[in-house]
């Protein structure tokens, strides 16, 4: 899936902006100074749209990759500067090339153990979404984190889509009104039928190394924007089930059909997503008050945000 230039380029420039406060070398005076990032992990189809991004921002030197995977490696080289090294093993990376960065794409299930090494020697850290396996991962990640004052990021592409700030200022402004439910919808065929590399699919499709299939890919961005339009919920339902047969057939444990039901006060936030054959990629948000009735409706399209070329919301208000 070919994703927008603010969706990777943004969490680039959010590390480049922000200088680390612990570094590995003192932080020099002279303004124009770049900011060392390596990569940890090549297997993450995300990682070729973050080395174009890398590439070209002017205040980012990306140093050193670390990846044992030789086919990836050999594909990495061609595309990088010849300064980059390479390294097996990424604890030797991390000590010899002396990032002030990383950004990790890897298996979702590695994601704390690369934390717990970069925290120790206070690098920042990104990682692609989901921030963690399981919920006991997620807050050891944040603990080491705050403990080691770092920043850890996790990139959720529709944190950094024009559609989706268009929506969070209406919604602040007072243009929609007092939000009473959110409904967001999101899916895809499946990951093999919209050619993920093998080594990408090896394990998305593994419960252990991904983490529960459809729920850990598209269930956060609903709860995600619930989150940043209504605060912390007071109660969570969530339900799955493997919708697609052949699907699951095909690829044993693998959850394509999550329902998840957010309840803030007196607003429900609800999440479907869905992976079966047909289902549109586009995210589609609605957003309704308590009047009653549906008597308008929103679309950020403008020619202006490279964002929602691909990648459209809605917001449905009275």
């Amino acid at each position: 899936m070919k994703l927008p230039y603010s969706v990777f380029a943004l969490p680039v420039l959010s590390f480049v902006l922000f200088q680390p406060a612990f570094a590995a070398e003192p932080q020099s005076t002279v303004p124009d100074q770049k900011t060392r990032i390596a990569i940890v992990g090549l297997d993450h189809d995300h990682v070729w749209e973050l080395l174009k991004y890398i590439a070209n921002e002017p205040q980012a030197e990306l140093v050193a990759i670390a990846n044992a995977h030789p086919d990836l490696v050999d594909k990495a080289k061609s595309q990088v500067p010849a300064s980059v090294k390479f390294y097996p093993n990424y604890v030797k990376m991390l000590d010899e090339a002396r990032p002030e960065a990383v950004f990790v794409t890897t298996s979702n299930d590695r994601h704390l153990e690369i934390l717990r090494e970069c925290a120790k020697r206070h690098i920042h850290y990104s990682a692609e979404k989901p921030m963690a396996t399981n919920a006991a991962d997620a807050r050891e990640m944040q603990r080491l984190a705050e403990q080691a004052g770092i920043k850890l990021m996790v990139n959720y592409w529709n944190a950094w889509a024009a559609s989706s700030h268009e929506l969070f200022h209406r919604v602040k402004s007072g243009d929609v009104g007092p939000v009473q439910k959110i409904i967001v919808q999101y899916g895809h065929n499946g990951p093999k039928e919209i050619g993920v590399s093998k080594e990408f699919a090896d394990w998305l499709y593994d419960p252990a190394k991904n983490g529960g299939g459809a729920i850990m890919d598209f269930g956060c961005y609903g709860a995600e924007w619930a989150l940043w339009l209504k605060g912390r919920p007071t109660r969570v339902y969530a339900t799955t089930r493997k919708h697609h047969a052949r699907l699951s057939r095909r690829y044993g444990n693998y959850r394509s059909l999550v329902g998840l039901a957010i309840r803030h006060g007196s607003c429900l936030c609800f999440r479907s997503q869905r992976k079966s054959a047909g289902h549109t990629q586009r995210p589609d948000a609605s957003v309704t008050n308590g009047r009653g009735r549906a008597s308008s409706r929103w679309r950020v399209d403008k020619p202006e945000c490279a964002a929602t070329r691909n990648q459209q919301s809605h917001c449905l208000f009275a």
